[in-house]
């Protein structure tokens, strides 16, 4: 038996988008983030979302780690972080425009933002080689 007042709603409802997520290829984890955010919309899984795009990267899931970050940055349209973190998954799988185009708006959001000035460079090299 549980006492109900001892549980932590927001970090259930985490631990469930979480393990969506986890599951490779899973239609469903948007849809339960969605869910969950339509039942709580002052939640913001900013973070968690953040976290499990770079744990799905690490473990060469990188289509759906630029998912992950495309929904956080769609989700946190003020985050110079989750617009950073999409540049990267892009940068991942070498769509350099795209990674440009995010770490740009990073920047845009947080002018000392030096990784994304440092990738900015790294990927203007890398085009003018090609």
């Amino acid at each position: 038996m549980i006492d109900k007042n001892l549980t932590d709603k927001y970090l259930l409802a985490e631990e469930s988008i979480i393990a969506e997520f986890a599951r490779p290829n899973n239609p469903d984890a948007e849809k339960n983030y969605y869910k969950i955010k339509a039942e709580n919309p002052k939640w913001n899984f900013e973070g968690a979302l953040n976290n499990i795009g770079y744990v799905l990267m690490r473990n060469s899931r990188v289509s759906e780690a630029v998912t992950v970050f495309a929904l956080n940055a769609k989700e946190n349209p003020q985050s110079a972080n989750a617009f950073d973190s999409l540049g990267e998954g892009y940068f991942s799988v070498k769509n350099y425009a795209l990674a440009l185009e995010n770490y740009k708006k990073s920047i845009e959001l947080n002018p000392e933002n030096t990784n994304a000035r440092d990738m900015i460079n790294k990927i203007q090299d890398l085009l003018k080689k090609n």
